[in-house]
C-alpha cells in the first residue's frame, strides 16, 4: 500500500510545528504585528472565501528565519488543507520569485505531493504580479497551486487547492491594510484561473469533497498497514465513490485507487479482483500521475504470484521496475515522487519471493533511498528563502 500519505502529514505539520488544539486561541488579533503567538487566529475580509462559497480559517503555526507559517483550515478537511508564509524577500535575485518555485527545497518537496508545471505569471489583486505554478496532486489528480508574490516588500507564499486563491488575495490584504481590508471588486486573473482550474469536464470539484476524499485515501493506507485489509477495502471503496462523483467514473487519476481496490480483493475474492485490474489497467496508463502505472503492476504481480501465475508476476514486476528507475533517475536531488519508491520497494519484494536476490537488491537501494531522503526534507520553514 502507498506510503506518500504518511509523508504529506510529515509535510504539512513540518519540523517543530506545534499542533493546534486546546492550546489554540479563537480570539482575533491585529495580522500586521509580528511575532504572532502559534495558534493565534486571522481575521480575513468579511467576503474573503475559498472557490464554492467556503469559509475557511487561518491559524499561526510556527515559522522561523523571518518567515510566518500559517495552517488553512477548511470544513470537510481533518488536517490542513493549505500552508501560507509571509516574511522578508531574499534580496540575492531580483527574480527571486521565479528560482523560489522551481529551485528552492519547498519546490523540491512538492514533487512528493504533485506533479507540477512551469512557472508562469501572474495578476494578483488587480495589478500585482505573481509568479505560480499549477500542479495536480499525486492523489486523485486535484488542481493545486504554488504562488509566490512580494507585495509592498514583504514575501507571499501560497501552497494548496486552487479553490484557495482568494483567501491568498485576502490574506495579502489583512497583513498589509488589517483586518476591515476588504477584497477589491473586480475579479483577479489569479482567482478566474483558479475557477478554471477545479471545473473539469463539466464536473465541478468541491473543496469540502476533496478533503473527505484525502482523508478516506489516507486511511485506507494505515488500515492496510495494521493489516486490517477489510477496512482498508471498505474505506478505499469509499474514496474512490467520492473521487467518480467529483470526476467521473473514467476520470484516470481514480486508476490507482482501483488498483489498490483490486489488491485487498485479491486477499479475499480473487475472482472480483481479476475484474477490477481489468478496469484499472486503462486508466492508470492514462493517468496524469506517471507513477501510478508501475504501482498498479507491482499490485497485480502479487496478485498473480497468489494464484500461481509466476511467470505474469515476474513480468510485470520487471516492467514496473524499468519504468520506476526511469522516473527515479530523473529525480533532483534524490526526491522524487513517494509512489516510486514504494514501487521499488514492492519489486524487490516480490524478486525475493521469486528467489531473484540480486534483482530484489538493485530494487530496493533506490526505493529504501528515496524513503530516506523524504524523511529528512520535510521542514518548509527552512526551505527557499533563499
Amino acid at each position: 500500500m502507498s506510503r506518500e500519505n504518511y509523508i504529506y502529514g510529515i509535510l504539512l505539520l513540518l519540523g517543530g510545528v506545534l499542533v493546534l488544539g486546546g492550546c489554540s486561541t479563537r480570539e482575533r488579533s491585529t495580522p500586521t504585528a509580528d511575532e504572532l503567538p502559534v495558534g493565534t487566529r486571522i481575521s480575513l475580509p468579511a467576503n474573503a472565501r475559498a472557490l464554492g462559497d467556503i469559509d475557511c480559517e487561518f491559524y499561526k503555526a510556527g515559522g522561523k528565519q523571518d518567515l510566518e507559517q500559517f495552517e488553512i483550515r477548511c470544513p470537510g478537511w481533518e488536517r490542513p488543507a493549505g500552508l501560507v508564509w509571509r516574511g522578508n524577500p531574499p534580496r540575492r535575485s531580483a527574480n527571486w520569485q521565479q528560482t523560489f518555485v522551481t529551485d528552492s527545497d519547498l519546490a523540491d518537496d512538492i514533487v512528493t505531493e504533485a506533479e507540477c508545471g512551469k512557472p508562469e505569471s501572474a495578476q494578483i489583486l488587480g495589478d500585482q504580479t505573481a509568479v505560480l505554478r499549477r500542479c495536480i496532486s499525486h492523489n486523485g489528480g486535484f488542481p493545486y497551486l504554488l504562488i509566490v508574490a512580494e507585495i509592498d516588500q514583504r514575501a507571499f507564499v501560497l501552497w494548496g487547492p486552487a479553490h484557495l486563491a482568494p483567501l491568498f488575495e485576502g490574506f495579502i490584504l489583512s497583513s498589509q491594510q488589517g483586518a476591515q481590508a476588504t477584497l477589491p471588486g473586480s475579479q483577479s486573473q489569479l482567482i478566474a484561473l483558479a475557477e478554471q482550474a477545479i471545473a473539469i469536464d463539466g464536473h465541478q470539484i468541491g473543496l469540502e469533497d476533496m478533503g473527505q476524499f484525502t482523508a478516506l485515501d489516507e486511511l485506507s493506507t494505515l488500515y492496510n498497514s495494521a493489516k486490517n485489509h477489510q477496512r482498508a477495502l471498505e474505506v478505499a471503496q469509499r474514496a474512490l465513490e467520492i473521487h467518480e462523483r467529483i470526476k467521473g467514473a473514467d476520470d484516470a487519476d481514480g486508476g490507482y485507487l482501483v488498483g489498490r481496490i483490486a489488491r485487498e480483493l485479491s486477499r479475499q475474492q480473487p475472482s472480483a479482483a481479476d475484474a477490477m485490474f481489468e478496469r484499472g489497467e486503462p486508466l492508470v496508463r492514462n493517468a496524469s500521475n506517471p507513477a501510478d502505472l508501475p504501482e498498479f503492476l507491482v499490485y497485480r504481480a502479487w496478485h498473480e504470484l497468489s494464484q500461481g501465475n509466476r511467470e505474469q508476476a515476474e513480468q510485470d514486476a520487471q516492467t514496473s521496475w524499468k519504468l520506476s528507475q526511469g522516473m527515479a533517475g530523473q529525480s533532483r536531488r534524490g526526491t522524487m515522487n513517494p509512489r516510486i519508491g514504494h514501487s521499488l520497494i514492492g519489486v524487490g519484494d516480490i524478486q525475493m519471493e521469486l528467489g531473484q536476490l540480486n534483482e530484489a537488491e538493485s530494487a530496493y537501494t533506490p526505493g529504501l533511498f528515496n524513503a530516506s531522503q523524504l524523511m529528512h526534507s520535510t521542514d518548509f520553514s527552512d526551505h527557499g528563502m533563499h
